[in-house]
């Protein structure tokens, strides 16, 4: 029969306590814990009995409990012992020392914005309430055979969806708009969101002053706190009125809460909410139109276990029984909206994350922090003769070979813990530009958070064990006659060295050239021959809400009587609508209202006929112009003088006047869509104004802004030069280019440093080798070559592994443009040279340094 296994205490905390309690108290301790240690295991059961016992031995180290430090046992003592020898090594070779923790700090800071940008993102909205069960609503449909999906439903159709599916728990509705706020003589503009006030649930908002009681009346609003300081409300805000300017009419709101701030990592983000009553309030048809696709929706379920089915049921609910348009439902979970690939942002969420460039910057981080491991590595296998009498010593003495690896370790974790003081300092600094880049805000707060510090100093646990492990292995087992003498070599030392710095150079060439490709490309979508020229071009944004305001047009002709102002035009901006070419084709054509002055003002290219205002001088009022997509599409050959009926598209024909060249205003990075211009048949109709001008935009802002607000004060005139726009699409491309950049010159100055430290190690163990050929005649030159000659070999492999990942990457990459440079010889011959540049630059600059001493002093060195 099998015996019954004894029951004891968690052994390690028995030991712990052991260890740190003094002699005479220990025993009366340890009998009152075993005592109502086994009175809980016979009343409650093990496990509480363990959790306990674990609980009262943290309790009882108490001060008058412990051990003075002398009497700690040898354990301490060691570790004592451990530190002042590393911090008398570390000041021993202090050069290696600073070149050793100033790198790893580099590293390490890198690695920590890495980590920190990566956790943000990746935990969107996983503080919202029930988020396991929150989905997004995305309406798909049809057209023309092509599928287009819309990021939000009507009113008709959540009233249905409501009515229809049970397994909705919860649906809240969300529309943003953009609102003029006035408190007394303040005024400014701010997005508004108007929502169910089960948004407030969602959001789990948490109220500072007021509640959400009485929210759905129509005229009250809660706000946040930074909203409620912007304003100017400080004390007895509640129930204070607040203008909210919107499609040029003003309505008077009381606020009844004040909100604390939503959290940075949600994809809602309001300052203002306003009741869904307001909403339906503002026109008839946002209640009765189906097709009126402007709300956000968010559903929270009951059961998310049957997702699919759910959806089924919600495509069916949301089906418009008066006519043949066929909707279906779309459902992206909260866990992982912020990073779907399905996800549009907009009306009240954010913009969703960069998967790419999350990729990149944990990469980059990663990379640097490899290269910075690497240094230490080689430095401490480099250093080996200086250490290997200490080690012998240290045997002789009664070290084991497990007492000389701690020793190392301790080393590794000293240098850690100093490079991460460095780090919070680098981190302080490069905080505010990184906030920039990545449009987050990161403090030295965020590295304190609950939710970070571990995972920080995770980072620096592994970082110091991957460092010194290796080396603390392969120099505690040093022989112990041959150490003393001096005589002992570490058999495969320079293999080792070489291929730890054939891997570090690998990185940094790797690192050069993808950077190199990632900013010509950056460079070729900004200067290749787009089909248009934009430069010196102004934009004046107008309000979709004023779209159909005459005053707009008055406006306009108002700038006609600015001398400074060269030329200008009207764009409605792009729509999508379905043209059946055939009874057997159709596909989807962007198309655009533009007045006869909008081609040339833009710098189209003509391929075949003439432009709209050449054919309305012609008397030709109908003219519309196409690009060579549509023809491609349609498989026309002479479309100039053919009508066509356009049914979308102000419900009549349009005679093809002229077809331009294929342009990439929408975007440079995909293929041109089929798409037509034609002119406009209603004057007062404008979305955008375009113009040039001989002033400046900031002299021309002077000239008309008196005119803007003549017309339509208090709203803002919102202008910019069109060429900023357009460079603002390839955002993504131009921080992949600028992080790359970043993390080359990092790589390039660890690695440098790291050769330069291994050329100055290798300097030092043959300066008496040095010393006799100087002696004898050796010129500096042909020393110069023998120290080159040491480490060309790992260079040039580094040069060739590098270049071909290199290559590799950055062709996966450029698959996703359709106009895009060549991984070519400008990518390849930079970075060999620049390589084999500071390879010179290091051996030559440390030689000269040396041959600067006198020989004998090298000579007489024992």
């Amino acid at each position: 029969m099998k015996a019954q296994k004894k029951i004891r205490p968690p052994v390690w905390a028995d030991r712990l306590l052991t260890r740190l309690c003094r002699s005479d108290q220990i025993e009366e301790i340890q009998g009152d814990l075993y005592e109502s240690y086994y009175w809980r295991v016979a009343k409650y059961g093990l496990k509480t009995a363990n959790r306990h016992f674990i609980k009262e031995c943290f309790q009882s180290l108490r001060p008058s409990n412990l051990k003075s430090y002398q009497n700690m046992d040898q354990y301490l003592i060691l570790f004592k012992s451990h530190i002042k020898t590393g911090c008398r090594y570390l000041l021993k070779t202090w050069k290696y020392s600073i070149v050793n923790i100033v790198g790893l700090s580099l590293g390490i800071v890198f690695s920590w914005f890495a980590y920190l940008f990566t956790i943000d993102q990746m935990t969107y909205n996983q503080h919202l309430n029930n988020v396991e069960h929150l989905y997004k609503m995305g309406i798909g449909s049809e057209i023309s055979g092509n599928k287009i999906n819309f990021p939000g439903a009507s009113h008709t159709m959540t009233e249905q969806v409501k009515q229809q599916v049970p397994e909705v728990k919860t649906l809240t509705r969300i529309r943003a708009e953009n609102v003029i706020l006035a408190n007394g003589q303040q005024s400014f503009n701010q997005e508004a969101i108007i929502s169910d006030g089960s948004l407030i649930d969602i959001l789990a908002l948490k109220f500072v002053e007021g509640n959400s009681l009485g929210f759905g009346q129509l005229n009250t609003l809660i706000l946040s706190e930074s909203m409620a300081y912007k304003l100017g409300l400080r004390d007895n805000f509640l129930d204070h009125p607040i203008d909210i300017i919107l499609n040029g009419e003003t309505s008077v709101f009381k606020v009844i809460g004040l909100f604390e701030d939503v959290k940075n990592n949600t994809s809602i983000n309001p300052k203002i909410i306003l009741p869904y009553s307001f909403y339906l309030s503002l026109n008839t048809e946002n209640q009765t139109k189906f097709n009126q696709l402007q709300l956000s929706v968010i559903l929270e379920f009951y059961d998310s276990n049957n997702i699919e089915a759910t959806n089924n049921k919600l495509t069916e609910a949301i089906q418009n029984t008066n006519d043949g348009l066929r909707f279906t439902s779309n459902l992206t979970p909260f866990e992982t909206l912020h990073l779907s690939n399905t996800y549009i942002s907009g009306n009240g969420f954010l913009p969703g994350g960069n998967q790419r460039l999350i990729k990149f910057i944990i990469l980059t981080g990663l990379l640097c922090l490899i290269i910075s491991i690497i240094n230490y590595t080689n430095f401490s296998i480099s250093l080996y003769v200086s250490r290997a009498r200490e080690i012998a010593v240290r045997k002789i003495i009664g070290s084991a070979k497990k007492g000389v690896f701690q020793q190392l370790m301790t080393e590794s974790l000293l240098t850690t813990i100093l490079s991460a003081a460095i780090a919070l300092v680098l981190f302080i600094v490069i905080a505010p530009y990184f906030s920039s880049f990545v449009e987050k805000k990161y403090t030295l707060f965020s590295l304190i958070d609950w939710s970070i510090t571990p995972g920080i100093i995770l980072i620096l646990i592994i970082v110091s064990l991957i460092r010194g492990l290796y080396p603390s292995i392969l120099l505690s087992r040093f022989p112990l006659l041959s150490s003393l003498k001096g005589t002992h070599k570490v058999g495969n030392s320079k293999r080792i060295n070489s291929a730890l710095l054939t891997a570090q150079f690998s990185i940094s060439i790797t690192m050069m050239a993808c950077m190199l490709t990632f900013q010509g490309q950056l460079d070729y979508l900004l200067s290749f021959d787009k089909g248009f020229d934009i430069k010196d071009v102004i934009e004046i944004k107008i309000p979709q809400d004023l779209a159909k305001n005459k005053q707009v047009a008055t406006f306009y002709e108002k700038l006609k009587t600015e001398p400074s102002i060269l030329s200008q035009a009207t764009f409605s901006g792009f729509n999508m609508s379905p043209f059946e070419f055939d009874e057997s084709d159709g596909f989807p054509l962007m198309n655009a209202a533009i007045n006869n002055s909008y081609m040339e003002i833009m710098g189209f290219s003509i391929v075949e006929g003439r432009s709209i205002n050449d054919a309305y001088e012609a008397g030709i009022t109908d003219a519309a112009v196409v690009n060579e997509a549509f023809l491609i599409k349609t498989g026309l050959t002479n479309p100039i003088g053919q009508k066509y009926v356009f049914e979308s598209l102000d419900k009549g024909a349009f005679t093809i006047v002229g077809v331009i060249k294929d342009h990439y205003l929408s975007s440079p990075k995909s293929q041109p869509r089929p798409l037509l211009y034609y002119a406009k048949r209603d004057a007062n109709i404008t979305y955008n104004i375009y113009m040039k001008s001989k002033l400046s935009i900031v002299e021309l802002s002077e000239k008309i802004e008196p005119l803007w607000d003549e017309l339509f004060y208090p709203l803002p005139l919102q202008y910019e030069y069109l060429a900023q726009s357009y460079q603002g699409k390839l955002e993504q491309e131009s921080k992949t280019a600028q992080i790359a950049t970043i993390g080359t010159a990092v790589s390039i100055f660890l690695a440098g440093f790291g050769l330069l430290g291994l050329v100055g190690l290798t300097l030092k163990r043959s300066r008496k080798e040095l010393s006799v050929r100087r002696v004898l005649g050796a010129e500096f030159r042909d020393i110069v070559m023998k120290i080159q000659k040491q480490f060309i070999v790992p260079i040039l492999v580094s040069l060739a592994i590098g270049l071909l990942a290199s290559s590799y990457f950055t062709e996966k990459w450029l698959e996703n443009y359709v106009n895009r440079i060549s991984y070519g010889w400008t990518q390849a011959l930079i970075p060999t040279f620049s390589i084999l540049a500071l390879l010179v630059l290091i051996v030559t600059s440390q030689v000269l340094f040396l041959s600067r001493t006198n020989p004998v002093i090298h000579l007489k060195d024992e």
